[in-house]
């Protein structure tokens, strides 16, 4: 029952965000500032403060979101995503799905007693033509934290995280990296870069033991591997912190990526399920 419920919840929220609401972009700007109070409304709702973190981008104001869950140390996981979507699209799991995932986890963790406290994050301007530049959300908030001194174990970005394919041949890879991995779908990754290799190994065996969803992890070098630094973790290497990327690997895998098919009807709500209780357990473990 308790499964069945969180369901019901993530598609809940992911068709809240990407149908009631759409498209939510700079050019979507009403639809952009009404997922940003959605998200404050859900966790203000669970007991949360969010507070805001403000900036401009041709002169509109844009909001990163986040808000703390205190452990018995003073030093921080960060788990962030994007609840932008690119021009054209509902962004069903681009990235209504990474927003529902994290959304999930904050409300399972409420209650917790944790050892390492964790800053929920939700942040704008992931999409071109703002990604991989100082404007996306993502890299003023990193800089914030780096200009503060928090202490960050690393990061997690949730990025497309719903679509799964049992299909032979249904998952693709960049070249010299799909030998040793499945050729089907229906696995979550955990990506990072060489500096984040014990942080991702840690979190993906985390997902593998407290979870019923298949795994598959990697850590290189992001020009042996096109697509590992396709998202929010790249803000925070570039700001120096260890940082990996939960994803169900985006266009590798779905063909609905970018585009106005990318709709809540075609993501698997049990594996996103699994990828809450997997990612709470192991937050909850995390020593």
């Amino acid at each position: 029952m308790y499964n069945l419920k969180m369901e019901k919840s993530l598609k809940k929220i992911i068709c809240d965000i990407s149908e009631s609401i759409g498209e939510r972009n700079l050019w979507s700007y009403d639809n952009l500032k009404k997922t940003a109070d959605y998200i404050k409304n859900y966790l203000k709702e669970r007991g949360y403060e969010t507070k805001t973190l403000k900036y401009n981008v041709q002169g509109k104001e844009c909001e990163n979101l986040y808000a703390f869950k205190k452990g018995k140390i003073d030093k921080f996981i960060v788990m962030g995503a994007h609840y932008d979507s690119v021009f054209g699209s509902k962004g069903a799991d681009d990235n209504a799905s990474g927003v529902a995932v994290n959304l999930l986890v904050a409300e399972n963790l409420k209650k917790e007693s944790l050892n390492y406290g964790i800053i929920f994050c939700f942040f704008p301007n992931e999409e071109p033509p703002f990604f991989k530049t100082p404007l996306m959300g993502s890299y003023v908030f990193a800089g914030f934290l780096k200009e503060k001194k928090y202490k960050i174990e690393g990061m997690i970005c949730f990025e497309s995280v719903g679509y799964f394919s049992d299909g032979k041949n249904s998952q693709s890879y960049p070249p010299f990296i799909g030998f040793k991995y499945p050729d089907r779908g229906n696995f979550i990754g955990v990506v990072g870069n060489l500096k984040s290799k014990r942080f991702v190994e840690r979190i993906a065996k985390g997902i593998k033991k407290y979870s019923n969803i298949p795994v598959e992890y990697l850590s290189v070098p992001p020009f042996l591997a096109p697509g590992v630094d396709f998202s929010d973790n790249w803000s925070f290497w570039k700001m120096g912190f260890k940082a990996c990327m939960i994803t169900d690997t985006a266009f590798y895998r779905n063909p609905n990526y970018h585009t106005s098919y990318d709709t809540f009807e075609k993501l698997d709500y049990k594996k996103m399920r699994e990828l809450v209780l997997g990612i709470s357990e192991t937050l909850k473990n995390y020593d």
